[in-house]
């Protein structure tokens, strides 16, 4: 779960996921030599007070990968967010 809260004027709101290096399949490795990021919000207007939250997704983190969080307008921007995760061993062999 995601939940992002904007709490000073207009605002656009990104959320990123940051893919570690270690973590890019050998296949893009040479196209993504550093990682890469995907967008889980694009650029969500948001006005003071505005709130949203993304639930029911899942996104398989690996060691390295980051969830990221900006936002661009209100002079100076300010925004929330809390992120909620599960955190699961997968036993070797």
């Amino acid at each position: 779960m995601i939940h992002v809260v904007n709490a000073n004027g207009n605002t656009s709101v990104f959320v990123y996921w940051q893919i570690a290096a270690a973590n890019v399949p050998d296949n893009l490795k040479a196209s993504y030599p550093t990682g890469y990021t995907s967008n889980i919000i694009g650029g969500k207007n948001m006005s003071s007070g505005e709130y949203f939250t993304l639930t029911d997704g899942v996104i398989v983190l690996q060691p390295g990968d980051k969830i990221q969080v900006k936002s661009v307008g209100a002079s100076p921007p300010h925004v929330d967010a809390i992120c909620t995760v599960t955190e699961t061993f997968i036993p070797v062999g």
